[in-house]
């Protein structure tokens, strides 16, 4: 449980991190991540991109981030990770 605690500090921060800088750097596809927990309201950020084609943006997303599924250390926080298509800024990457 010691290691458990710092490590979800690391990706919360992370996540605040992410979602407080703007990341869309022009029209291509981006990975993206959702990111709702039991009883706040979900939020979506950008974690890398721009890539040329989606399957330039899956080739180097992480194996475990495909498909959605909850947080291993937070069972009450849903990540659904994606490649997404942006040819203009979303106005959720604020």
């Amino acid at each position: 449980m010691k290691h458990i605690l710092p490590i979800i500090a690391v990706i919360i921060l992370a996540a605040s991190a992410a979602k407080a800088e703007p990341k869309w750097s022009g029209a291509g596809w981006y990975q993206t991540v959702e990111v709702s927990r039991e009883g706040s309201s979900a939020f979506k950020f950008i974690l890398k991109g721009p890539f040329t084609d989606e399957s330039k943006c899956l080739a180097v997303m992480h194996p475990d981030y495909t498909t959605p599924g909850y947080d291993v250390g937070d069972p009450s926080t849903f990540h659904d990770y994606s490649c997404v298509n942006l040819p203009s800024r979303p106005d959720w990457d604020v």
